[in-house]
């Protein structure tokens, strides 16, 4: 590491500080906030990627009688 002279002091640049490990200790200190995101992922999970599962009828010649994996797609 260089050291650079400004003034009487060396300036000394600082080292980049460490990633913290996430551990179970962490994650029971946030058990709040982590509860308190469980409706938003709900919500995300109930309108955004259930209606992609109706989205593959619009690419299958779709018949009623039949399963999803009978499906012929086009």
């Amino acid at each position: 590491m260089e050291e650079i002279v400004v003034g009487t002091k060396p300036f000394r640049p600082k080292k980049k500080p460490k990633m913290k490990r996430i551990t179970w200790q962490n994650i029971k200190a946030q058990r709040q906030l982590i509860w308190m995101s469980v409706p938003l992922l709900a919500y995300i999970i109930i309108f955004a990627y259930v209606p992609v599962w109706g989205w593959t009828m619009a690419f299958q010649d779709y018949k009623p009688a039949r399963s999803f994996s009978q499906q012929t797609w086009v």
